[in-house]
């Protein structure tokens, strides 16, 4: 993995709805157990992405963290945005607004051994799961 990509190895599970247990060389995440893989093993899995849509409200802390953290992997190749439109919202009591944010993803990882479930099922129930060709 590259250094540039280990700022997120242990933090990235908030963001994906499973454990990343380790990256490829590529800096994909992989879900399974790829503690005995090799490089050209890690780099020969299987590649799927999860659609993601969320609105973020800029005036509200977590959210405005959270939004930054995903432009952050997306500005680092580990994320693929789709769509983003900004919408003003007027503030109560001034003639100020506030930035809410519809932002459209897609997240890449690879799967260590045999898929358990088809996919948008399970752990990642909710989600668009793709199989890519690689």
């Amino acid at each position: 993995m590259s250094g540039l990509l280990s700022k997120y190895f242990g933090q990235d599970s908030e963001l994906y709805n499973f454990p990343v247990s380790a990256y490829s060389d590529s800096g994909v995440p992989i879900r399974g157990n790829a503690e005995f893989l090799r490089g050209e093993e890690r780099e020969q899995l299987p590649h799927y992405c999860d659609f993601k849509a969320e609105w973020f409200r800029m005036w509200v802390p977590e959210e405005r963290d959270r939004y930054i953290l995903i432009m952050d992997h997306a500005y680092n190749g580990m994320f693929t945005i789709r769509q983003r439109r900004d919408v003003e919202v007027p503030r109560t009591g001034d003639d100020g607004c506030d930035l809410k944010i519809w932002l459209e993803w897609v997240q890449w990882y690879a799967e260590a051994g045999k898929p358990t479930m088809a996919p948008g099922f399970g752990p990642t129930a909710g989600a668009l799961t793709v199989p890519v060709e690689g």
